[in-house]
């Protein structure tokens, strides 16, 4: 990402969308866009709708693994759960091997 990218991006693509979806539902055009602390993104300070109400803002640094659910270990424990299924499943069939027992499962079985 590229801060120019970023900053026509929001001006000219999200700042419109979020005033029409505003609009649509006849609330007033006033939003607020939580950002990622990053690099490549623009000053805050240029994130500001012409009106001045639709604006981009940071978090703060080291603080999204404290407020976003999927950084406080749910994809980890999401992957050791899947692996320990997996690793049970192969070792409990019966067919000839494990290519074969993997070759056979479908989408439907490996979400359950």
């Amino acid at each position: 990402m590229a801060r120019h990218i970023f900053d026509d991006w929001f001006h000219n693509s999200f700042v419109p969308a979020v005033r029409r979806h505003l609009l649509s539902k006849k609330l007033e055009a006033k939003a607020l866009l939580l950002l990622y602390s990053c690099p490549t993104h623009p000053p805050a300070k240029s994130l500001v709708s012409s009106n001045g109400k639709i604006q981009g803002l940071y978090l703060p640094f080291n603080t999204t693994s404290k407020i976003q659910p999927l950084d406080q270990g749910i994809i980890q424990n999401f992957k050791n759960n899947y692996r320990r299924e997996l690793i049970l499943a192969i070792v409990s069939c019966t067919s000839s091997g494990i290519s074969e027992f993997l070759k056979q499962l479908n989408m439907k079985e490996i979400m359950y």
